[in-house]
């Protein structure tokens, strides 16, 4: 990149500083437990899972300033992707899918992603109606079997 620092920078310095403090906790799995009870991962892990994450993107044809649609649920993994996506200088776009469908694909449409990465729901959305996810090259699927592409 052009050595302007990014959030993704912090995590790093972060990772360094305090490696095994809390960095993403699984809030869905709180339900009344305590918060040391429920999963989480720590600094050190997420820089780790931000590193691997860039070795399989950047193989995958990933680089600095395309466009990727994110459509990942909140996760452990949501948040590893996000921060690679970060360090990689690629640009996040995130679409709320609360929008409704016409919604969703107009900004897909606008925002004209060369990657996405996301659930085989989001994937198969973009074979349901490829006009607006004409853009995309690159497909990664996570959180499940790529049965449509990824």
């Amino acid at each position: 990149m052009n050595g302007a620092l990014n959030i993704a920078d912090r995590l790093r310095s972060l990772a360094e500083k305090m490696p095994h403090a809390r960095a993403v906790v699984d809030a869905r799995r709180l339900g009344g437990r305590r918060i040391e009870d429920v999963p989480s991962i720590d600094f050190a892990e997420l820089d780790a899972r931000v590193d691997a994450n860039i070795t399989g993107l950047r193989a995958l044809g990933f680089r600095e300033g395309m466009r990727c649609l994110l459509m990942v649920p909140p996760s452990f993994e949501f948040f590893g992707l996000t921060f690679a996506l970060f360090r990689m200088g690629v640009i996040p776009v995130f679409i709320d899918p609360a929008m409704g469908r016409v919604n969703v694909l107009g900004a897909v449409r606008e925002v004209e992603p060369e990657a996405m990465i996301g659930t085989p729901k989001a994937q198969l959305a973009r074979t349901l109606f490829p006009s607006a996810f004409r853009s995309v090259r690159v497909r990664v699927t996570v959180h499940g079997p790529a049965i449509f592409g990824g």
